[in-house]
Formats: structure tokens, C-alpha cells, sequence
């Protein structure tokens, strides 16, 4: 902002200065006609006066003319332009750095409107397009929000990959959601969702002697065996009863953590041993 006004006001000072000048010249060469004089000299630099003051009066019209186009994107206050979004919405990302000047007609923010955004996912084609309920789940820094909405299914398969895209719009929007973010989707089919299962990958049930359990991450490397209640597959989904929405769940490796449970957790004592780089367990030391 200030670059524009600073450039404004040296065009209009510069504008000034060569006013005076030029009037100086002239009232000299009028001195001389009184009197006979011809000053060819003199002549010569009025004309360079008066060419030096057409190009800075277009200069002047040039920088106000941009501090008008800046001035009419926002608001002056104290010094600062403020300028404001056409309507509500997120930030998605910020293409200046405080304090530096930005070009002309470069986007300074981007944002989204709240109202348009939705989020989106492929389910397979030959799976039901009706489901009982949808929850979203969408991790932002620390925070986890659950969200409840309305889905849409296009009734075209896409025939390279036999899948169909499915849309979610949520019923509200958390602060700082924006285009491109990445959630996860859970789908229910009308006996989950009236029984309170949840669908997890069939690779996060493991058997423990003749109980199904699920490994929640309970901090950093600590994990916790939730014994919970399945239904029959589907589409590499299991149903599952006894988790909590939103908690962290081991997808992989859950048959490796029940391997080393201690004495009691499975049923039967474990050997003592280690693993390799390739995954399998050993008994005994290196």
C-alpha cells in the first residue's frame, strides 16, 4: 500500500518541481523579449521543460490510477488497506509473506466457500448405493471432528475401475477445513447403524483364541486389546461393536502384537524371542 501512495506522491512532487522550473524559464524569456534579446539557448531549454513535464504528468496519471485500483479493493485505516473477502469462508493457503509487496493482479489468498464443500470417495460398483448412515471423520492439527451429513452416489461405474465416486456433504464445517484435506469416511449399512457397529479393514480383527479383538493405539508405541463383536464381511469391511468412534486403530501388524502379548492376554504363554527386518518372530536372542 504504501508503495503506491510513496510513488504517487514523488510523481506529483516531480510534476511540481518541473511546473517551477518551466515557469522560471519562461518568465526569463519574457524579460529578454522586452528588451530584443533572443536567447536560442533559452528556447531550446523550455522545450525540454515542457517535454519533461507531458511525461511526468503521465507518470503522475499512471501511479494514481494504480493507488486508485488498489484503494478500491479494500479499506484504509491507519495507514493499513484492509481488504475483505466477498463472502465467508476458509483460507486454504496464503501466497504472501508478511511485510512483502506483492505484484499486481497476483492472488494474495486463496479460500474456500463453506457452502460448496464436500468431500469425496470411490466404493465399488457392485456395492449398495443406500445406506443406513455416513460419518465423517476429519483430523485437523490436534483436534478430531466427527461429522454427520448427507451422501450423494453417481449412478455411473467407471468401467476401467469398476468403481462408482460417492459425496458427502457435512452438516457443518469445522474452522480451517479446506479444499484438498483428507478424511475418512465411514459407511454403515442399516443393521450396523441401528446396532452401533462400526466398519473396520478385515486386517484389524485379529482371533485371539475364539474372541475377535481390535489393537487401539493408546499413545506412543502403547497399544491396548479390545475384545469387540463382528458381523460377517463384506468388501474388505468387517463390522465391528465395542470401538469409539474416531479412535486409532492397528490395521496392520495386529497379528504380530498379539504374537508378543504377555502371559494371560491370549490364552497361553508366549516364547521369549525377537523379530527381524522381515517381520517374523524368533524365538530366542540374536
Amino acid at each position: 500500500m504504501w508503495k503506491w501512495k510513496e510513488n504517487a506522491s514523488q510523481a506529483r512532487a516531480a510534476l511540481d518541481r518541473a511546473a517551477a522550473e518551466l515557469g522560471t524559464l519562461r518568465e526569463r524569456r519574457a524579460q529578454l523579449e522586452k528588451i530584443g534579446t533572443r536567447n536560442s539557448e533559452l528556447n531550446t531549454s523550455i522545450q525540454f521543460k515542457e517535454a519533461e513535464i507531458h511525461s511526468l504528468r503521465a507518470a503522475l496519471n499512471a501511479s494514481n490510477n494504480k493507488l486508485k485500483l488498489v484503494m478500491e479493493s479494500g479499506v484504509l485505516k491507519n495507514n493499513l488497506l484492509y481488504i475483505y473477502a466477498a463472502a465467508d469462508g476458509s483460507v486454504q493457503s496464503v501466497n504472501m509473506t508478511q511485510g512483502a509487496w506483492g505484484e499486481q493482479g497476483a492472488p494474495a489468498l486463496v479460500m474456500t466457500n463453506k457452502g460448496d464443500l464436500e468431500f469425496t470417495t470411490t466404493i465399488y460398483g457392485t456395492d449398495p448405493v443406500h445406506y443406513a448412515k455416513a460419518r465423517l471423520t476429519l483430523t485437523s492439527g490436534k483436534n478430531t471432528e466427527l461429522l454427520n451429513g448427507s451422501l450423494r452416489v453417481a449412478e455411473q461405474v467407471d468401467p476401467a475401475t469398476q468403481s462408482r465416486a460417492l459425496y458427502f456433504t457435512p452438516d457443518r464445517i469445522p474452522e480451517g477445513t479446506h479444499a484438498g484435506q483428507l478424511a475418512r469416511l465411514d459407511l454403515y449399512s442399516h443393521d450396523a447403524a441401528t446396532e452401533g457397529f462400526i466398519p473396520v479393514p478385515n486386517s484389524a480383527v485379529v482371533k485371539v483364541g475364539v474372541n475377535d479383538v481390535v489393537f487401539i493405539k493408546a499413545g506412543n508405541d502403547t497399544f491396548v486389546m479390545k475384545k469387540v463383536e463382528t458381523l460377517p464381511s463384506r468388501q474388505g469391511k468387517t463390522p465391528v461393536k465395542g470401538l469409539m468412534p474416531g479412535q486409532t486403530i492397528v490395521t496392520k501388524g495386529g497379528y504380530e502384537l498379539k504374537y508378543i502379548l504377555p502371559t494371560g492376554e491370549a490364552g497361553s504363554k508366549k516364547a521369549a524371542g525377537h523379530f527381524h527386518a522381515d517381520g517374523q518372530f524368533h524365538e530366542g536372542e540374536h
